[in-house]
């Protein structure tokens, strides 16, 4: 029952005014390797926490130099300046680019302006590349998890509140 319940809010929250999410998030090249991307909310502390929460990314090729971090909220739109139909693209978080030094990276490795959204959950996606010595893209992996406020209820709670799953 949980686990379907998990699987039905993750449902409801990614079609819930989503956003269409940029080109390399959406395709990975047939010739661009994937990075196993991990992590939890858990050690998040709040609304807009600036410390990165710890990941643990694997399948990372020979030769990475750096990995490059981005969250985008799929649920909050950002306006397109440079486009025709205004707010198109997903609200960008920042990130930051970390020297490479192995597969577990510690919270706060960087600063972002950490997940915010309103008293719904929202999807968010981090895009993680791995850059070589020349800052070239040689790998990329993406992990998509809700965030909510609150933090002391199950996504149980929160699906039944918020959807009346």
């Amino acid at each position: 029952m949980r686990s379907v319940l998990l699987f039905s809010f993750v449902a409801v929250v990614s079609a819930c005014n989503q956003t269409t999410l940029p080109p390399a998030l959406e395709v990975s090249s047939a010739n661009t390797p994937v990075l196993g991307v991990d992590f939890t909310w858990d050690q998040t502390n709040g609304c807009r926490d600036i410390n990165s929460p710890p990941f643990t990314i694997t399948d990372v090729p020979e030769g990475t130099a750096f990995l490059k971090f981005n969250l985008y909220d799929r649920n909050r739109r950002a306006y397109n300046p440079s486009g025709s139909t205004g707010f198109n693209k997903p609200f960008e978080h920042g990130g930051g680019t970390i020297s490479y030094t192995g597969a577990d990276i510690p919270l706060g490795a960087f600063k972002y302006d950490g997940p915010c959204p309103d008293s719904r959950a929202h999807l968010y996606v981090w895009e993680v590349e791995a850059l070589d010595d020349h800052n070239e893209i040689i790998a990329r992996g993406i992990k998509e998890l809700p965030y909510y406020r609150g933090g002391t209820e199950s996504l149980e709670d929160v699906s039944t509140s918020i959807f009346g799953i």
